[in-house]
């Protein structure tokens, strides 16, 4: 067999489809990188601001988190940290109720 009826059955076609269809993509790359550069500079962008975001966050929750007494302990009890909710002890509301 010599190597031009090689190419004339069903198999030179696949060979002639998937090089065409080869020919095809490697055309079509350069647009296709070219166009996701714009798209992935942008996601770098927003990747930088979740970042910073995320960043500042972390910062509030550490200062958060610092015990920063907000006056004389209360009686009985410990100091308290900025912002956190002033629950009664049990004792407190078993005084409350007898004095009332």
């Amino acid at each position: 067999m010599d190597d031009a009826s090689l190419l004339t059955g069903g198999l030179g076609l696949v060979v002639v489809l998937f090089l065409f269809v080869l020919a095809l993509l490697w055309f079509l790359l350069p647009f296709a990188v070219f166009g996701i550069k714009d798209l992935l500079k942008e996601l770098i962008r927003e990747t930088r601001a979740t970042r910073e975001v995320l960043q500042a966050t972390r910062t509030e929750a550490t200062a958060a988190r610092e015990l920063r007494p907000v006056g004389p302990p209360p009686p009985g009890g410990t100091a308290r940290r900025v912002g956190e909710r002033v629950e009664p002890t049990f004792g407190e509301i078993l005084d409350r109720d007898r004095t009332s």
